[in-house]
């Protein structure tokens, strides 16, 4: 709505005509907020009441009409309202013209005002703009008033010329004025229903909101009312929804039979469906019996054959544990055997040192034997010298006794000796140099022997140094060697064992090779599977996108297929929605569509019935317009053709009605009684009769009229009754005048009955005429559909049939994209495994190249090894050689230095020899005595010597000589020697002390060897005792005899531990697989326990879980339970058939034929999923049958049900609509408030709706029970008024708003304006009505209205397609500030205004501060009194508070004209 830029009133008066406003304009300056400040008393109402006159005219504020104000006047009053556009559109000027009827140019216009309105658009200062418009001029000191009638043609004229920028109305042009106003945005019923309601008691506001002491009352009279007049633009729209619930309850009653046949089998199908969803769920419950049975049928194959398998394992573990007590009893062998191989190298060891203790034993024993043996013949050789130097001391004894005893042969005997001595030393020396030469012969043999020694030493030392640096490389090869071996066996995880000799078996080589081959080989072929398995997955990826593509083309053209059908049926279906409210509205048969003969039939006799009706209204419309000008001009019985005719022939007349009404009541009542043709007739003077006779010879009337002379009127009829006449001649005449013209009330009661009467005739002339169009329009709608019966099935099927295809194309495009996403997926998956595969491969490929290679290497390694014990063996053989060497060595020196020692005492004594051969070599030659030299010399010696006396002393002498020479010869025999061992031996002392320190050493080197040898020869005792029980120990393992070493592999610990490892992981194993044997057979034997007697094929492909235990459990449990359950849904079912079939079997007869078929499906089904699927196909055919049976029917009702969901759909729609609505009033009554952060909702209604689709149940069962209620209501005959207001009362809006709610209550809360800002908050209505003040409930009231307001403003706004957001409005309101005066209260009201951008005018004769600085336009309007005479006059005084708020409009200040400004007219001139 545009806000009010000016006001003019021009020459209006009040209060009796004394008090009068000649020609004020109020300039608003482009739509301020305005204040008109009256004292009480002074006309604020009428000016309001005259404000309103140009939007709505003769409107009445506080029961007072505008008419009561042009009794006395002659001239017309003005009131013109300039209004400011939205959006720079200009200006509107409206007003309107307003005079007393009888002054009007029309004759006889009485008690009521004539007036005109007009409409003048312009953006600038014209001649019809609302300061410059010609309805006034001043002539000197007089202003004239332009009259009524050239006001009117003025504008009229105007419009003929621009007919786009003015308009004129005339006051039964309403309509049409009306239209103009809402052009732009002027609402009558805006100010006709809120605005003036407001203004039309003191405290109007209060008033119209008091009596809504709750929220469904505000909710019900203020929201849903205003919601109404916004969404319904007539009548019929407001009452669509009950014509339509009232047709559908004739079409229900006239299709009763099939109703209630469909009900019974709607209702049987209902429970009977519910009979197959329950036989569905056991046959589910059956199948999921079933498959649980061949769940545990499959669990039972599978524990069965995994007990098989179990056992057969429990038998490999028993063999493989007897396998490895074998091998057990191998490892003892091996190491007993090794243990005796060990005790056999020791006591061979332990043999070879004692045979070396024995024979270094042996050696010093014969050493000892020989030095002992050189002792006793250089002891034997010193008792040899001693027994000849007793035997020499004996002889030089008995010589001297023979000299002395006889004094002869002195000379030859000395010279004999001399010459035997000499022949003896010369014997001596030969014999010493001989032995010398044998000696140095021998030295130089040892000599030589022992430079050989010393070079076999050398060359020992030599090798060993070879041998121990090849020993080294050896070793550093053979533990290179060795610590690739354990990298090897690390990396390919080996368990490849040596026999004692460090070789590999070739079976576990092969079985190592065999199994690395085999894995790379197996990797090999799984990498060629994947390999093919990936191009295949790829392959159907790419037929998978070709397929998705195929899809894509197919779904695309079946959505164009689904559309067009869409389409087809959209257009079929809003064409037959359209044929349907046409035919529903017009009665017609809805089957009708489709017989187009009978159908066109049926609208010609309905346009043959309007057209009646037409001409009916027609002929009404023209006698009550006929008889309301008629009556207004006194001539209601007279017709208006012969007035026109005395008119033009200018002749005088008078009708009788006339006549009679200037007549007393007495007078008339005598006239009447004497002739009641009176009020018919037509009074002429006689003279003037036959001029009439000749005026009216070419006249035609439908009626007689009665031509009297004044002379006549006393004349009197014959009076047969009450208006019953007869003439002279016998002509009977009823009268049937009306009498109620002839008195003031009764005239009119009259008149306003004729003026009903013409409304009425003209708004049936307009119905019926729109009617006929509507008619004729849709006549041609209706032929326009040339559909067949069975179009829209065909479209359905179509349909039905696309959207399957399109489900079936989703279904097959997910599938398929799916099965992309798994390919994709699984690809990638392929992919790692592919790689892992190569990667592994490539693994086992270096696994199997590294154990040829290092196969490959044990020739060498074993050559190393050999040779490394050859190594080992040539150095403990060079090391024993090197100490026997090392020993000769010694005993050559020892030998060379006796040697040496022995040619040195030869050589002495060959020198000692010598010495004395020198002595005799000059003897002569004689007689040999023999003897040794020392005797010969002792025998010389005894010649030489002076013979003495003493033959006592000699012979004493000689006795012991004798005897100490048996003594030592008894100590020689004693050595056991003979005479040819030591004869030649020279007795040396220092060689004795060395012989018997050699001797000592001998024989203490002996002790230790003997040491040695006892310690040797108990340890090779107790080695061969060893190797003995060693030996023996093997016996006892059953061998006979102990195994090669080669056959021994060692790591005895190692081999035992993981035999002992495996045997108990075994052992382990078998209690785990016997223990699971027996939880298996229980498992077996708790399953057999519920399908032992059933027949149950073991479920394929199925998977049991890890934990067997609880899955059989769990199923045993599921299959129980489901076999409980199903038993007892059967019986239930079962049950539920026989009282179905109490109940049923005998309201109808299909019915009561499938019970007998099914009865004997009944009695043969056990508790078996094929009895039950056989009974459930039975009850499945029959249940289609049911519905191709209820189809009949529904096809039958085909139009009454689409009319039922029409019905839902349209009251679900409409309470959808309302929720709609009062959500955006709700949302939009936010105002910013001072003291509060956020804009406050002002009015907040609050809906709860739970879903959509739960409003539409709910209103689909309303519906259903509106139907039941106004068919009862038809049923118990009432009368088509009171099952109208039934269904009116069914078909209110805050009851559908109800029922989409799910609830009734619905709370209203408005925002209580406290003192406090931060105290105000929302409070329920009903709490703001009996808390609020008086104040404080006007700004709740004025929330509510300005909320509605804006509201209405919007959606008209809205519909004509405007800017709902750059919308305003204007509010006037009489003396509004009684109950609020306070500034906490006036400042929300304003942001209110503002909010809604709403213009407030107000007057009031109120002048506080905080009513006043809530305006800064403010007109002080005073009555000033006349000078002279009893007159006032109404002026104002324009108070601006802010001139910079003010913005004038140059382009209309520039033609100002006030008329204010002129002198006032002169009352008495």
């Amino acid at each position: 709505m545009p806000r009010i830029n000016r006001i003019r009133i021009i020459n209006f008066s009040y209060n009796n005509d004394s008090r009068h406003i000649q020609d004020e304009t109020f300039n608003f300056h482009g739509g301020e907020n305005a204040l008109l400040s009256l004292a009480n008393g002074g006309g604020k109402s009428v000016l309001v009441q005259l404000c309103f006159q140009p939007i709505v005219p003769e409107i009445r504020i506080q029961g007072r009409r505008i008419n009561a104000f042009f009794r006395k006047k002659r001239l017309p009053a003005y009131v013109l309202i300039e209004w400011k556009l939205d959006a720079a559109g200009g200006y509107l000027l409206t007003g309107i013209g307003m005079v007393a009827a009888e002054v009007s140019g029309v004759e006889d216009e009485r008690n009521r005002v004539k007036y005109f309105t007009f409409t003048s658009r312009y953006t600038g200062s014209n001649d019809f703009d609302l300061a410059n418009i010609e309805l006034i001029k001043q002539s000197g000191n007089i202003l004239e008033i332009k009259p009524f009638k050239e006001a009117r043609e003025m504008i009229a004229e105007r419009e003929k010329k621009d007919p786009y920028n003015f308009g004129c109305f005339y006051d039964d042009d309403g309509d049409r004025y009306r239209k103009r106003l809402a052009e732009f945005g002027i609402a009558q019923d805006e100010w006709r229903n809120i605005i003036a309601k407001i203004n039309d008691h003191e405290g109007g506001l209060d008033e119209i909101f008091q009596k809504h002491k709750n929220s469904s009352q505000l909710l019900n009279e203020w929201i849903i009312k205003t919601i109404e007049k916004v969404i319904f633009k007539d009548r019929a729209e407001a009452h669509r929804l009950e014509e339509m619930l009232e047709g559908l309850v004739r079409e229900v009653i006239e299709n009763e039979r099939f109703i209630l046949e469909k009900e019974v089998l709607d209702e049987f199908l209902k429970v009977y469906g519910e009979q197959v969803v329950s036989l569905v769920e056991l046959l589910n419950g059956l199948e999921e019996q079933k498959n649980y049975g061949a769940k545990l049928a499959a669990m039972y194959s599978y524990l069965d054959s995994e007990t098989v398998k179990l056992n057969e394992k429990n038998e490999d573990n028993k063999i493989t544990l007897d396998n490895i007590e074998l091998e057990r009893k191998r490892i003892n062998l091996e190491d007993r055997s090794h243990a005796y191989w060990l005790r056999r190298d020791e006591y061979l060891l332990a043999a070879s040192r004692l045979a070396e203790s024995e024979e270094k034993s042996r050696e010093n024993e014969e050493k000892l034997e020989i030095t002992k043996r050189s002792l006793k013949i250089l002891q034997a050789a010193g008792l040899r010298d001693e027994l000849r130097v007793k035997r020499a001391d004996l002889s030089g004894i008995d010589e001297k006794l023979k000299v002395s005893k006889s004094q002869f042969d002195t000379d030859n005997r000395m010279r004999n000796l001399e010459y035997s001595l000499k022949m003896a030393t010369q014997e001596i020396l030969q014999s010493l140099e001989s032995v010398l030469t044998r000696l140095k012969e021998e030295k130089g043999e040892q000599e030589t022997l022992r430079v050989q020694a010393d070079k076999d030493v050398s060359d020992l030392g030599n090798n060993l140094r070879k041998f121990e640096g090849e020993k080294g490389s050896l070793q550093q090869q053979k533990l290179q060697y060795e610590s690739h071996e354990r990298d090897v066996r690390s990396k390919l995880k080996l368990s490849l064992s040596r026999n004692l000799l460090g070789e590999l078996a070739a079976d576990e080589i092969e079985k190592a090779r065999f199994e690395l081959k085999k894995k790379l080989e197996d990797l090999k072929n799984e990498g060629q599977q994947l390999t093919e398995e990936r191009a295949g997955k790829e392959q159907r990826q790419l037929e998978a996108d070709q397929e998705i593509q195929g899809v894509g083309e197919e779904t695309s053209r079946e959505k164009n297929v689904l559309h067009d059908l869409e389409r087809d049926i959209e257009v079929y279906e809003q064409q037959e929605r359209e044929i349907q409210g046409i035919l529903q509205k017009f009665g017609f048969n809805f089957e009708l569509r489709f017989d187009r003969v009978r159908l066109q039939a049926a609208f010609d006799q309905l346009l043959k019935d309007l057209n009646h009706s037409l001409e009916e209204a027609v002929r009404m419309r023209d006698d009550a317009k006929e008889s309301l000008f008629s009556l207004n001009n006194g001539r209601l019985h007279i017709p208006e053709e012969i007035i026109s005719l005395l008119a033009d022939k200018d002749i005088s007349y008078e009708t009788g009605e006339a006549y009679l009404r200037n007549q007393s009541p007495e007078i008339r009542q005598k006239l009447l009684a004497a002739n009641p043709v009176l009020p018919y007739a037509l009074i002429l003077a006689r003279q003037d009769i036959e001029l009439l006779a000749q005026a009216i010879k070419n006249l035609t009337l439908r009626r007689a009229i009665p031509i009297m002379a004044y002379e006549d009127l006393s004349l009197s009829m014959s009076l047969l009754a009450d208006r019953w006449v007869q003439t002279a001649e016998g002509i009977f005449l009823v009268c049937l005048y009306e009498g109620r013209i002839f008195d003031h009330s009764g005239l009119e009661k009259l008149e306003e009955e004729l003026k009903r009467k013409q409304k009425d005739s003209l708004e049936q002339y307009r119905h019926y005429t729109e009617e006929r169009n509507e008619v004729v329009a849709k006549q041609t709608i209706c032929s326009r559909f040339a559909f067949k019966a069975d179009y829209r099935y065909d479209l359905a099927k179509k349909k039905t049939a696309s959207e399957i295809k399109l489900q079936t194309l989703a279904d097959r495009r997910d599938f398929l994209r799916q099965e992309k996403e798994n390919l994709r997926i699984t690809l990638q998956n392929l992919k790692q495994k592919i790689q892992t595969v190569i990667e592994s491969q490539q693994k086992a490929q270096k696994a199997v190249e590294l154990f040829e290679a290092w196969i490959e290497q044990e020739n060498d390694y074993q050559t190393c090894r050999q040779r490394l014990t050859e190594v080992n063996e040539a150095i403990a053989g060079a090391e024993r050689r090197k100490s026997e060497l090392e020993a000769s060595l010694v005993s050559f020196q020892k030998k060379i230095e006796g040697f040496t020692l022995e040619i040195e005492q030869k050589k002495i004594e060959v020198r000692d020899i010598r010495k004395k051969y020198n002595t005799y070599q000059d003897a002569q030659e004689a007689e040999f005595i023999a003897g040794t030299v020392e005797e010969l010399e002792e025998r010389l010696q005894a010649l030489k010597a002076q013979y003495s006396g003493e033959i006592e002393l000699l012979e004493k002498r000689k006795t012991e000589l004798q005897s100490e020479g048996v003594k030592k010869e008894k100590e020689l025999s004693k050595l056991g020697l003979s005479e040819g061992d030591y004869i030649e031996v020279v007795y040396d002392e220092g060689k004795l002390d060395e012989i018997n320190l050699e001797i000592s050493v001998l024989e203490e080197f002996n002790k230790k060897l003997q040491n040695k040898r006892f310690a040797a020869t108990g340890i090779e005792s107790a080695a061969k005792e060893a190797c003995r029980i060693a030996e023996e120990e093997v016996r006892k393992l059953g061998a006979e005899s102990p195994l090669g070493q080669e056959d021994i592999k060692g790591d005895f610990p190692g081999r035992r531990h993981k035999l002992a490892e495996q045997q108990a992981k075994l052992t382990e194993e078998i209690t785990q697989i016997s223990r699971k044997i027996t939880d298996y057979n229980k498992l077996m034997e708790q399953i057999t326990s519920h399908i032992n007697k059933l027949k149950v094929e073991p479920e394929k492909g199925f998977r049991p879980e890890q934990d067997v235990k609880s899955q059989t459990g769990l199923l045993v449990e599921r299959y129980r339970t489901i076999e409980a359950k199903n038993r007892t849904q059967g019986d239930g079912l079962r049950q539920k058939y026989s009282g179905l079939k109490a109940e049923y079997r005998d309201k109808n007869t299909n019915i009561g034929n499938i019970f007998k078929g099914l009865d004997q499906l009944w009695d043969k089904a056990e508790m078996g999923y094929d009895d039950f699927y056989y009974l459930y196909e039975r009850l499945s055919l029959h249940q289609d049958k049911l519905r191709e049976l209820i189809k009949l029917h529904e096809n039958q009702l085909f139009n009454l049900e689409r009319n039922k969901k029409d019905m839902v759909q349209q009251s679900l729609l409409q309470g959808m609509r309302f929720y709609e609505e009062i959500e955006w009033i709700s949302d939009h009554s936010k105002v910013r408030l001072q003291g509060r952060s956020r804009p406050v909702q002002m009015l907040k209604i609050e809906l709860a709706l739970d879903s959509h689709d739960a409003a539409g149940l709910r209103m689909k069962d309303y519906i259903e029970a509106c139907i039941a209620k106004v068919r009862e209501e038809t049923r118990q005959e009432k009368s088509e008024e009171e099952v109208k207001k039934a269904i009116a009362k069914l078909m209110y809006n805050r009851e559908l708003l109800n029922i989409y709610l799910g609830n009734s209550n619905i709370p209203v809360r408005v925002f209580k304006i406290d003192l406090n800002m931060q105290n105000s908050s929302l409070k329920t209505w009903e709490d703001a009505m009996r808390e609020n003040s008086g104040g404080e409930k006007f700004v709740v009231y004025f929330s509510v209205l300005s909320a509605l307001m804006a509201y209405t403003r919007s959606r008209t706004l809205e519909a004509a397609g405007a800017e709902e957001d750059k919308d305003s409005s204007v509010l006037v309101m009489d003396n509004p500030f009684g109950p609020i005066s306070s500034e906490h209260l006036l400042n929300p009201l304003f942001e209110i205004a503002k909010k809604h951008r709403t213009q407030l005018i107000c007057l009031s004769d109120l002048k506080q501060n905080s009513i006043l600085n809530c305006f800064n336009l403010i007109y002080m309007l005073k009555v000033r009194a006349s000078a002279i005479g009893s007159n006032e006059y109404l002026k104002f005084e324009e108070i601006i508070r802010d001139d910079s708020d003010i913005h004038n409009d140059e382009k209309l200040e520039k033609a100002i004209f006030r008329v204010s400004e002129h002198k006032q007219i002169n009352l008495f001139d």
